[in-house]
């Protein structure tokens, strides 16, 4: 038996011309770009990358301020004008920005704490409620009966046992002929 010819349309036809005029060649020396290199002096060490961050008084104020306004490491490192990771390896490596960068968070938390009381005091019930369920430890129960036409009628479930767990019970009963 005889192979069968694929009929070539334009589309693999282009495909084909396509690839084989694919084929990079690579410039000579002479017209390819030079990288221009800054040279360093005899007997001296290149130390590469950008020079080094003089992390002063005023950078380290500077980073106190920004972690009081509520500002993330990224922000910072934006406002600074050095990568994250760099101001990352600052905050754990410098004891000095370190210092500066949890005392402004922990300034901003204690000052909006005070606030949060402040207004609870004189009768906020959402922040009375929130600041019960934070500090106090208290719980937001909401109490779940499935009744039925069965023989003890409504039947309560502690609200613990979480959503999925009281939905498939739900329909646990249901499946059983208890509505």
């Amino acid at each position: 038996m005889a192979a069968r010819r694929t009929k070539k349309t334009k589309a693999t036809r282009k495909k084909a011309v396509r690839k084989k005029t694919a084929k990079k060649t690579r410039r000579p020396r002479s017209v390819r770009a030079k990288r221009s290199r800054k040279k360093t002096p005899r007997g001296q060490k290149d130390p590469g990358g950008q020079p080094a961050i003089d992390w002063n008084a005023e950078v380290c104020e500077t980073i106190h301020d920004l972690a009081y306004s509520g500002n993330t490491v990224e922000d910072m490192a934006r406002i600074l004008k050095v990568g994250k990771s760099t101001l990352e390896e600052a905050i754990a490596n410098e004891p000095e920005i370190r210092e500066a960068y949890y005392r402004g968070g922990a300034q901003l938390n204690d000052d909006l704490r005070r606030s949060q009381v402040k207004f609870a005091k004189r009768g906020n019930a959402t922040l009375l409620k929130w600041l019960g369920l934070q500090r106090l430890g208290q719980r937001d129960v909401k109490a779940v009966e499935i009744s039925g036409s069965g023989e003890g009628g409504a039947i309560p479930v502690d609200a613990d046992l979480g959503p999925v767990l009281t939905r498939k019970l739900v329909e646990f009963l249901r499946s059983r002929g208890q509505k």
